[in-house]
């Protein structure tokens, strides 16, 4: 059985999933432990007790909030580029088949087995499958037939890769 559908991607999908990826990788754990931590610099500092740890914690803070959005920047800016290379219409070719997947674009084309999948995250806009690696694919809902979206979601499961519905 194999089934295919052509690919259509807006600026706006691209960003949308870029921005929900970001958020996946950091989570709202570390944005709370942020807040607990600039929580204790404002009760070091307003206990007006200069310490070298006060110094310490603001460093780490620092670079943790720092490295985070490097992160946001360094995601954007390679989806950015990616869609770019996509041209105009921004479209890929995506052949689901019962031993592998495969994308084409105009540069070339990537196939691979269905284990390398180890998690299909499913938004209302777009699904987002998340690689052996952790490198994200994003697949626009609206491009995506019913049938399609089917067999995806249980060649996922069979494989053993995990679902996460996020609507």
């Amino acid at each position: 059985m194999s089934l295919q559908a052509e690919l259509r991607y807006s600026p706006q999908l691209v960003q949308m999933a870029t921005r929900r990826y970001w958020h996946s990788l950091f989570g709202s754990s570390f944005w709370w432990a942020m807040l607990v931590l600039a929580g204790a610099l404002l009760f070091g500092w307003a206990s007006a007790s200069s310490m070298w740890w006060d110094k310490a914690l603001a460093a780490v803070w620092l670079l943790c909030f720092l490295f985070a959005w490097s992160m946001r920047w360094l995601l954007a800016r390679r989806a950015r580029v990616a869609l770019r290379d996509l041209g105009e219409p921004a479209t890929a070719q995506l052949t689901l088949s019962d031993a592998r997947f495969q994308i084409a674009t105009r540069h070339g084309e990537i196939a691979l087995a269905w284990p390398r999948v180890t998690q299909l995250r499913q938004y209302p806009e777009h699904w987002t499958l998340i690689l052996a690696g952790g490198a994200p694919m994003t697949l626009p809902l609206e491009s995506l037939p019913d049938p399609m979206r089917d067999f995806l979601q249980a060649q996922v499961e069979r494989h053993g890769g995990k679902v996460v519905e996020l609507w």
